[in-house]
């Protein structure tokens, strides 16, 4: 019976440590420890992701390296904060872990991830801390984008916001895909005096029709060119000066002249003159964007407080040739 008993309980030691890491620790970070198996799978995501020109040689590496360490703390952080803050995640969250886990695991050839110690469970907890992470940074932004909000309302209060629908009669040429096209040198393709000339004559006879009572958006289709025209929202001051001064003192329902532009010959109908509507996703958007420009300084902040850059590491613990991790990769 003694025997049956040592036998269970090392069977469970074996089970338990099974979904637990055992590489050897290079340093810690609150409850989370950051493996050399862990920096071996940032090897890779770096290799796979940024160009290395050249060889890699001691100095490389050690430059490569530094940049995984502060990845890895950045992101070890994160996780530990987000679970501090009681971060949780959806079925949906795990299941898709789950699933960008298959993918990394079958990206690479048979064994590759193998020879350099990285497991699927290795995998799946990365995948499981970018979801973490993910959240938490969204919701950061978020916050940052409301305590913004009212000074970018403020900076944007005497702009009007509004929305056209505009007709494109091309200088330029486009393609079936709606981009413009260039030469060899970079520069747009220009239409010829014969075709500009056929493009202002159809503009011309477009604008009387259109003055007349007929929809922009059926004469886009008709004129061929609807992939190139469309609705834009927009806010004073955002374009070229010819297109303000088309667009200043249009009413709701009024159109253009002809205004002449670089991309071509435009007729522009106003849909909705100072909306708040808008406004308001604009100012909402431009906070937003604000707030993701000062991330990175409260990334900083975090591992300031969290004191990850003065922890030891155990550098000893590193055992990784980029060199050959990246002949590997390019075979």
């Amino acid at each position: 019976m003694k025997r049956v008993l040592i036998w269970i309980s090392v069977i469970a030691l074996v089970l338990c440590a099974c979904g637990k890491n055992t590489s050897p620790t290079v340093f810690t970070v609150g409850d989370s420890v950051v493996s050399a198996e862990d920096y071996a799978l940032y090897a890779v995501q770096y290799l796979s992701v940024f160009e290395t020109d050249g060889e890699i040689d001691a100095a490389k590496q050690n430059e490569i390296l530094g940049q995984i360490t502060d990845q890895a703390r950045l992101e070890f952080v994160e996780y530990e904060l987000a679970k501090t803050k009681g971060i949780t995640l959806t079925a949906e969250e795990e299941k898709k872990a789950e699933s960008n886990t298959d993918m990394f695991m079958n990206a690479f050839p048979d064994g590759f991830l193998k020879k350099y110690g990285i497991s699927r469970d290795c995998v799946n907890r990365a995948m499981l801390r970018e979801e973490y992470v993910s959240k938490l940074t969204d919701q950061a932004v978020s916050d940052m984008a409301d305590e913004m909000y009212e000074s970018v309302k403020e900076s944007y209060a005497d702009k009007n916001f509004y929305q056209v629908y505009y007709l494109l009669f091309p200088s330029i040429r486009y393609g079936a895909d709606g981009q413009p096209m260039r030469e060899d040198d970079g520069s747009y393709m220009t239409l010829t005096p014969e075709e500009l000339e056929i493009e202002r004559e159809q503009a011309e006879k477009c604008l009387q029709r259109a003055r007349s009572g007929e929809k922009l958006e059926d004469l886009a289709v008709e004129y061929g060119i609807a992939a190139i025209s469309g609705e834009q929202k927009g806010m004073s001051g955002s374009y070229a000066p010819a297109i303000e001064d088309a667009i200043n003192g249009l009413k709701t329902g009024d159109i253009s002249d002809i205004v002449e532009t670089e991309a071509g010959m435009m007729i522009i109908r106003m849909d909705a003159e100072n909306d708040e509507t808008i406004r308001e996703e604009a100012l909402r958007y431009a906070a937003k964007d604000k707030a993701k420009e000062s991330l990175s300084t409260l990334q900083q902040q975090w591992i300031s407080q969290s004191g990850v850059d003065k922890v030891s590491m155990n550098e000893d613990a590193v055992k990784l040739d980029l060199k050959a991790m990246k002949a590997d990769l390019t075979k």
